[in-house]
């Protein structure tokens, strides 16, 4: 850790609106799945005790393509829970990277404008939010989350959005909506290495003059 915080690397902050969706997703694959094994075991059962005919629609090979979809929506769901832990968002020397599988983005210092911590409900106005945005950030709008201010985006929203979450942007204006774990932390560390890239940037012109007029 040490050695990371030589290099300016913050740590990886998980992002919680990520982790959120894929909760959503695995949880209802899950219940889908747990159908299709009860209709695959309830048909064997019946077969073993010579009551197959009360179920004659899952005669073979109707009976493998349940099993199929069982295993394969369960090796689905494998994949979405070990994904839900691999969003993060990091404070690094020239940039802030915000990451997800299959899926980086770089946000540049030049183009951050501020930094502030804020409600959650100040930025999705509980009154302004339909049915489905309500119920999906109902866990996080009393949280206290970071916001970036930016100059324009480094990619369009809609493209995003799909990879990531539409929550993670900022509605009201561009920039972006970090809901994590421990906000200050990473605050503290885009503050930290945006204040020494922008030290570095003032630092080379002066370097570069004073090579200029040495003898």
């Amino acid at each position: 850790m040490a050695a990371q915080s030589k290099r300016g690397y913050g740590k990886r902050h998980q992002l919680m609106f990520f982790k959120h969706t894929l909760d959503r997703i695995w949880k209802m694959a899950f219940l889908l799945d747990l159908v299709l094994w009860l209709i695959w075991g309830a048909w064997k059962l019946l077969n073993f005790l010579n009551l197959g005919m009360f179920m004659r629609s899952l005669e073979p090979p109707r009976d493998k393509f349940i099993l199929g979809a069982a295993i394969a929506i369960l090796g689905f769901i494998l994949v979405i829970f070990i994904m839900r832990n691999l969003a993060f968002v990091q404070a690094r020397p020239g940039h802030i990277l915000v990451a997800a599988p299959l899926f980086r983005l770089k946000i540049g210092y030049q183009r951050v404008r501020s930094v502030h911590p804020v409600i959650l409900a100040k930025v999705y106005e509980k009154r302004r939010l339909g049915w489905a945005n309500k119920r999906f950030l109902r866990p996080f709008l009393r949280d206290t989350v970071l916001t970036l201010s930016t100059r324009g985006l480094p990619m369009s929203r809609p493209m995003i959005a799909l990879f990531m979450s539409k929550y993670i942007l900022n509605p009201n204006e561009n920039g972006f909506v970090f809901a994590v774990k421990d906000w200050m932390a990473l605050s503290t560390e885009i503050e930290s290495n945006m204040g020494r890239w922008r030290g570095n940037r003032v630092e080379r012109p002066k370097s570069g003059l004073r090579g200029l007029y040495d003898d």
